[in-house]
């Protein structure tokens, strides 16, 4: 559930071989049984959202596949009432001076 015009505050985190994304809203959060179906394929916690503003469900499905195809996930810790955090974390490999994505 994200406001019209959401204000996220986004954090980017480098560690020793991973690098991670995390984005918080302040929306109403989720219950455990709405977190447990969060990133099943055609599910959306709110059905409401899917009627009012599209989509099919894939979004974080597809997103957690592809993060852990390449050896990271994205994760989510909420609760009811202060919102949601969801975390991407992926692999880095450092070469020279660079840094650069890591793959499977």
């Amino acid at each position: 559930m994200v406001t019209p015009r959401p204000v996220w505050p986004l954090t980017r985190r480098a560690e020793r071989d991973q690098v991670t994304f995390a984005v918080s809203d302040t929306e109403i959060g989720m219950t455990a049984e709405q977190n447990s179906r969060l990133f099943q394929e055609f599910n959306q916690v709110d059905m409401s959202t899917s009627r009012r503003d599209g989509g099919t469900g894939l979004g974080l499905a597809l997103s957690r596949r592809f993060c852990r195809m390449i050896g990271g996930d994205v994760t989510v810790q909420n609760a009811v009432g202060p919102g949601s955090t969801f975390t991407i974390r992926r692999p880095v490999e450092v070469r020279g001076e660079g840094v650069s994505g890591g793959g499977a």
